[in-house]
């Protein structure tokens, strides 16, 4: 299934208040797994840490932790991949991340904007871009032994879409944003337009549209 990464509200059940709302979804690459979620205090805006081993229970909008206490302040950064671009072993683009499919806490696919690739081709994240090898497979069975859903697993599902540029650097100040006119859609999670044409960009539209992961899309859609 395809697990929403961001903006799950984070209630703690021994008091059944709010602690704050998922902010990004954290995976140890390694392993291809995710380990739990960046949360913010909606107070404090101070960033925590949830571990999967920690949450009670998760639903499409919320996860449940038992106590407070369980919640850690000081973790390492898991580098995020959405947004980035995705090259092969020939360094051909194959498209900008857009999310990641689990299935429970195993990371089994990214889905990018022209194609599907499979996490166990992943070589590593890189700080900007992501690097696979397609060329990854397992030992070839014998024809007969090969059923019809193995053979449908295919290394990538690439989409007819021309392959997208490389974008420059993008500044992701605050600064950068405010006050300038937006000059098309932008679309979040969930299909959620977070941004219309032609609306002039205030704090809360800025922080709304970093919620949903969404800050380079908007960056190239501003005048």
């Amino acid at each position: 299934m395809v697990v929403k990464n961001v903006s799950k509200i984070v209630v703690e059940l021994a008091t059944g208040k709010k602690i704050g709302y998922v902010l990004d979804v954290c995976i140890d690459w390694s392993l291809c797994k995710r380990v739990g979620w960046v949360v913010v205090d909606d107070e404090s805006e101070n960033e925590f840490f949830v571990s999967c081993e920690d949450v009670k229970v998760e639903t499409q909008n919320f996860v449940f932790v038992e106590k407070v206490e369980s919640l850690q302040f000081d973790f390492d950064k898991f580098d995020n991949v959405i947004g980035k671009i995705v090259f092969d072993e020939n360094l051909q683009n194959l498209g900008k991340i857009e999310t990641i499919e689990f299935d429970n806490n195993k990371c089994i696919k990214f889905v990018t904007d022209c194609a599907e690739v499979l996490c166990k081709h992943l070589k590593f994240v890189g700080e900007d871009f992501v690097f696979v090898d397609l060329r990854k497979r397992k030992k070839i069975k014998p024809l007969s032994t090969i059923s019809k859903k193995e053979e449908s697993a295919i290394l990538v599902v690439a989409q007819q879409k021309q392959v997208v540029s490389v974008p420059g650097v993008v500044n992701l100040s605050e600064n950068n944003y405010l006050g300038k006119i937006c000059v098309k859609d932008v679309i979040g999670y969930n299909n959620e337009r977070v941004v219309c044409c032609g609306q002039k960009i205030t704090k809360e539209i800025f922080e709304n549209v970093k919620k949903h992961n969404k800050l380079n899309q908007l960056f190239f859609s501003i005048k």
